[in-house]
This record gives C-alpha cells, structure tokens and sequence, in this order.
C-alpha cells in the first residue's frame, strides 16, 4: 500500500506524503497568521494606536519585501500597497509629514484612498491647489460620497462657514471608523 519496488528497493510514499501534509499546514497557518496580523494593523490605525500599527505594519512590509523578491508575487504587492496606506495613516495620525508623504507616495495613483487622504492633508496645512487636485481627482473616481462630504465640511469650516460645517460633520461622525477623523470632527463639532 503506497509503496512501489524497483528492483530489490522498496519505496515508500507515506513519508513524502507526510512532508507534503505539513508543508501546506505550514502554509495555510502562515496565511492565518499574516492575515490576523493585517487585521490587528487596520485595527490599530482605526483606534488611533499609531506606534503599534506602524511597528507591526513594517514587519509586514519587510515580510512582503522578501516574497516579492523570490516570486514577483501581485497579491503580495496589493497587500504592500495597504500595509503603505496604514503606514500613511499612522504617520499621519503622528503628525510625521514626511514618513506620511514617503508612504502615500508609493501607492498607485489611482487609489481614491491615497487621493482622499492627501486632500485632507493639504487641506488641514492650508495648501489649497494640491486640496483641490487631490479633491477634483477623487470626485471622478467611485467613492463613498461620505468621503467628498467630510472634505467639503472641513473646507467650509476654514471659509468660517462653522454651522453648515458643524452639521455634516455631525452627521457624518458615526459612519467613520478611524480615530483621526473622529478627533478631527470632534474639535469642529464642539467649537
């Protein structure tokens, strides 16, 4: 029974069919874990916990690195992409211009989310032509209307049009899951 003679020489297959066994436990408990840790790191940037999310989102990063390296790997660039949007975010969240910018650079330019993104930033440092590219690329591309309205309310709310931005971004608060927008909401809201 699984097992062939060659001559005098008996071969057995169970021990190659053993090592095929955990060969793909192993890789179905890796895919496991890498995608527990990929849920903790959106988790993380979502609750405002920036350090955490960075740390474990550049051992990510470095982890896709390598497999990209030995297999040219398209789902492992998609995963690089998020794992560089989270970075951005938690840069963002941590005020670090510059790792922000470094990582939001490196997603693809037709990601709403780096636009999005970018337009709050340039927005919130007064830089109003890169808020107005980044904003009229975003309104051509499918994208939660929840997104363009939170951008117009804080737009109005730096023309001093404080109540009509009040009242969106009341009405928008509970339908964003990251911290940042909250906390930037929250200060508009309560003045």
């Amino acid at each position: 029974m699984l097992s062939f003679e060659v001559g005098n020489t008996t071969i057995h297959l169970w021990p190659l069919i053993i090592v095929l066994l955990v060969g793909a436990l192993g890789v179905i408990i890796r895919a496991f874990w890498l995608s527990n840790q990929n849920k903790k790191i959106a988790d993380l940037c979502h609750a405002g916990k920036y350090n955490e999310s960075i740390f474990i989102a550049q051992k990510q990063l470095n982890y896709y690195e390598r497999v990209i390296k030995l297999s040219k790997n398209k789902n492992a660039k998609s995963m690089m992409d998020i794992l560089h949007l989270y970075l951005a975010i938690s840069y963002f969240g941590l005020s670090n211009d510059d790792l922000f910018i470094q990582n939001i650079s490196l997603l693809d330019d037709d990601n709403a989310e780096k636009h999005f993104w970018l337009a709050l930033f340039h927005l919130l440092k007064n830089n109003l032509n890169e808020f107005q590219q980044h904003y009229d690329i975003l309104s051509s591309k499918e994208i939660s209307a929840n997104y363009l309205s939170y951008l117009t309310a804080l737009k109005k709310h730096q023309e001093g049009n404080d109540a009509e931005a009040r009242d969106v971004l009341s009405a928008l608060y509970s339908k964003f899951n990251f911290k940042l927008l909250k906390d930037i909401s929250s200060k508009i809201i309560e003045q």
